[in-house]
């Protein structure tokens, strides 16, 4: 397709704004809501505020009582509605320095909106470093109702899990209101048919144009 997605990592870990999260441990998971400087369209709704979870996935709206570190498929009654999950999974920011932080920052030039997961730590066999982001574009100046998704990822190892309660490997998708109907990418290390893996230096694009 002509609009397909090309990896292009946007770094904004030394210029963007931090999110205030303290997931630095066990039962301590986080959530925060961030005013957008757009209105962004989401599911043909109309959103000034999303929530920005350490745990890999934000949500429209103010859902700030929503925390989920455990990991579910998509669609799913558990967890957020109006999810976007770049890396759904049990993750661990710090609150010290600029490493393993949650970051924002409006592209005013571009017409898009940054939230980046800068080296959060993943709760699992070797305890990797999780680098990857969610870029909204402002619809306004896209020929679609509903404004253009981007996830990029520039280094994420997408691993089971160590603790017993939690769900092996990444969730990766989009789910509308109501919690019926979404996009799963992966969930327990499965993928659709012809969809790469999740690796470094791979972009996903979720729009309704994809061009010819």
């Amino acid at each position: 397709y002509s609009n397909h997605p090309v990896y292009n990592w946007v770094e904004i870990s030394g210029s963007g704004t931090v999110i205030p999260l303290t997931d630095n441990g066990d039962e301590n998971d986080d959530s925060y809501v961030v005013t957008l400087t757009f209105n962004f369209y989401y599911g043909d709704n109309n959103y000034t505020q999303i929530t920005v979870c350490s745990n890999g996935w934000l949500a429209m709206g103010n859902q700030a009582a929503q925390v989920n570190y455990r990991n579910y498929p998509i669609p799913s009654s558990i967890g957020p509605a109006d999810m976007i999950a770049p890396f759904w999974d049990d993750l661990r920011v710090n609150t010290t320095g600029v490493t393993r932080r949650v970051y924002y920052q409006h592209d005013v030039a571009n017409h898009r909106f940054i939230i980046e997961w800068y080296q959060l730590l993943q709760v699992g066999p070797g305890s990797p470093l999780e680098t990857f982001q969610v870029i909204l574009y402002d619809q306004d100046y896209q020929s679609v109702d509903n404004g253009d998704i981007l996830f990029q990822y520039q280094n994420v190892t997408n691993n089971t899990n160590s603790n017993s309660t939690d769900n092996h490997y990444a969730t990766v998708g989009i789910e509308n209101q109501t919690q019926h109907a979404g996009i799963e990418y992966s969930y327990w290390n499965s993928y659709p048919a012809g969809a790469a893996p999740l690796q470094n230096n791979l972009a996903i694009l979720f729009t309704q144009d994809p061009g010819s």
